[in-house]
Order: structure tokens, then C-alpha cells, then sequence
């Protein structure tokens, strides 16, 4: 990542077709994206963030609120 000119942080990442699952790490701690509505439990007591890439079987697969982060 790079902050820019703005004083926001970005990078840019190619990613293949499927579901992502990410966090950032801020001052040393681990977080969900907070700019994101799309957040599930992390199974480690937090919660990450998710998207989807492209259309797929996952469309639906895992429920309505899931369906709605696909880019």
C-alpha cells in the first residue's frame, strides 16, 4: 500500500474470479475493513472482510447478504 496524495492508503491487487476474504493490519492490530458493509466472523473471535470477483456458483450459495458483495 502507498498513501497518496489525499492522505488516503491504496494498492491495487489483481484477483481471480471467486470469494476473498481480507483484513488490515492498523498499528499492529488486525481489522475488518471499515468502509466495507460485508463482514463475517473470522472463526478467531474478530470478523474479516469479504467480496466476490466475477459471477459464479457462489451467487446465492451462502445467502442474500453475501450475494449483494460481489464486484
Amino acid at each position: 500500500m502507498r498513501k497518496e496524495g489525499d492522505g488516503l492508503w491504496r494498492v491495487t491487487v489483481d484477483l481471480g474470479k471467486g470469494e476473498w476474504l481480507y483484513k488490515y493490519i492498523v498499528d499492529g492490530k488486525w481489522m475488518a475493513d471499515p468502509e466495507s458493509p460485508n463482514h463475517d466472523a473470522d472463526g478467531q473471535g474478530g470478523q474479516h472482510s469479504f467480496l466476490f470477483v466475477g459471477a459464479g456458483d457462489w451467487e446465492g450459495a451462502r445467502g442474500s447478504k453475501r450475494a449483494l458483495s460481489r464486484l
